[in-house]
């Protein structure tokens, strides 16, 4: 299983605003961001990443499988520990994804 980290970042640490705003970002970095989730198809996000993925109108949502870590987890795609994610992934022979972030989540693989 092969594991994949995409970072986007500003200083300090978030790609978005507090309001969702990306307007800093180049539409060339989002044109390969978006490739990379189509090329990928599984996602892994927090929360946040995850509830703002799902609202851009730009990305088909139906070529994308989201798996989220979050702390409170409620739904069949949602995982409080990277390990739990990974016997997931195992466990349907998913050979790769991609790490999209946000912060907290990214963190989350170098503990």
């Amino acid at each position: 299983m092969k594991l994949t980290l995409y970072n986007a970042i500003s200083v300090d640490g978030f790609i978005a605003t507090k309001d969702g705003d990306t307007s800093w970002v180049a539409d060339a970095d989002w044109d390969v961001f978006e490739s990379l989730c189509y090329q990928y198809r599984n996602l892994v996000c927090g929360r946040r990443t995850y509830e703002e993925m799902t609202e851009d109108p730009d990305i088909d949502q139906t070529k994308i499988n989201y798996h989220v870590l979050t702390s409170d987890p409620q739904t069949h795609n949602q995982f409080k520990y990277i390990s739990q994610l990974v016997d997931f992934y195992k466990e349907n022979e998913v050979e790769e994804a991609l790490l999209i972030g946000g912060g907290i989540a990214n963190a989350s693989l170098l503990k």
